[in-house]
């Protein structure tokens, strides 16, 4: 079983800031240490948009007992379609990627260092440095134009399917076998986000094969690349967004700019991310995270439990004891989505709405899978992580953006 590692936070003005493996801040100074002598490229960066936190670190005991009291049940349905949930999930990971990190074999430029470690919504942990990066190419069919899928293993009657799990068999262990052939592998964290990704990767294919005749092969894939990317955006700015925040704000902030986070930056600045989002705002996700899923007509009424959702994931879990995603496995996206066609809808008994975005956790993010008791409470994770960085209080937030009109 695999999971993420020490995390580093390179904030602009301020330098690196680190945390060891499990979570736990690192007294010691050896994850910096260790983050700042290896040979890699620049850390992706940070910057914070607020002021830092001015009050006195609470003590880990209190720490505790706020988190205990956070992951209760979960604070009741949201009417936000579940899918919506882990395809947040993605989003963070698209706009975290380190798009050098599978280019590592190329002859990086300096520019590309920084760019390919820059927050935007490009669909690098889809396509990774494309299929001409020689680092990249094993995420491509050998035409250079599709995206690799993976095919599951047949289980109680259901045959096998071609296109419904993502590409694996690497490797000369079993867990190495399991280990999704992806550019961004925390895309295999649990089954939700890993059928996110699988149903990109299709989506791509598709885009592909319906494209005219006349398009010239050597220009089939950029042209479906751009397609695709272009769709994602769009569907990010007109549909998550809107379900995620006020839509007023939203429509605000795309008609006027922004006020508060690097307002009157040039188009030519390499961005960077607010650590305030990352590390607190963005993580509302957290908080629409269900117990359990009508996850298909076989794993239904609440039986696709969240731990089985990573169990059946090649990070964090085993796929069950195989190789390969069991095909009684697949998501059925109509639970997830309103798709709005009679065909594609299935009853509201069986349909999963994600939980209310507010300060409640449920019950199973207390005891995250794989983690010392100690580091199991996701609640704690976030709220240590939170002190580490010096992140500011709500108040203070608050006033600052005020301030900010």
């Amino acid at each position: 079983m695999e999971r993420h590692g020490s995390e580093t936070f390179f904030v602009i003005g301020e330098g690196l800031l680190g945390e060891s493996v499990g979570g736990r801040e690192d007294g010691t100074g050896l994850a910096l240490a260790r983050a700042a002598a290896a040979p890699a490229p620049p850390p992706f960066r940070f910057s914070r948009m607020g002021p830092k936190g001015n009050r006195r670190q609470l003590p880990e005991a209190t720490l505790t007992k706020l988190a205990e009291a956070i992951v209760t049940a979960g604070g009741g349905a949201s009417g936000i379609p579940s899918g919506f949930t882990y395809l947040g999930q993605f989003l963070d990971h698209d706009l975290t990627f380190d798009k050098t990190d599978v280019m590592l074999g190329a002859n990086v430029s300096p520019a590309l260092l920084v760019q390919g470690r820059s927050p935007s919504l490009d669909l690098d942990s889809l396509y990774g440095g494309g299929p001409g990066d020689q680092e990249s190419a094993k995420f491509y069919e050998p035409d250079g134009i599709h995206l690799r899928t993976g095919k599951t293993d047949a289980i109680e009657g259901i045959p096998a399917k071609d296109g419904f799990d993502l590409p694996r068999g690497a490797g000369n262990t079993a867990a190495k076998k399991r280990r999704a052939i992806i550019p961004d592998p925390r895309n295999d964290e649990n089954l939700a986000v890993a059928q996110t990704h699988c149903a990109l990767i299709r989506f791509h294919n598709r885009v592909v094969d319906t494209l005219p005749a006349s398009v010239p092969a050597a220009q089939r894939f950029s042209r479906a690349r751009k397609l695709v990317t272009k769709h994602y955006q769009w569907m990010v700015r007109t549909d998550f967004l809107p379900r995620v925040c006020a839509e007023g704000v939203v429509n605000d902030v795309f008609r006027n700019g922004r006020k508060a986070f690097e307002r009157g930056a040039s188009p030519m600045d390499a961005p960077t991310m607010p650590i305030e989002f990352s590390v607190a705002g963005y993580r509302l996700g957290h908080s629409m995270v269900r117990a359990s899923y009508n996850w298909n007509r076989i794993f239904d009424f609440g039986g696709g439990t969240l731990g089985l959702l990573f169990t059946f994931s090649g990070l964090s879990g085993n796929l069950g004891g195989g190789q390969r995603l069991p095909s009684n496995w697949i998501a059925d996206f109509r639970r997830l989505y309103r798709f709005g066609r009679a065909n594609l809808q299935v009853s509201d008994g069986k349909f999963n709405e994600a939980m209310r975005i507010d300060t409640n956790l449920v019950k199973p993010l207390g005891r995250l899978p794989g983690f010392p008791a100690r580091d199991a409470n996701l609640a704690l994770r976030n709220l240590k992580r939170a002190r580490m960085v010096k992140l500011a209080t709500g108040q203070q937030m608050v006033r600052f953006l005020k301030n900010r009109g």
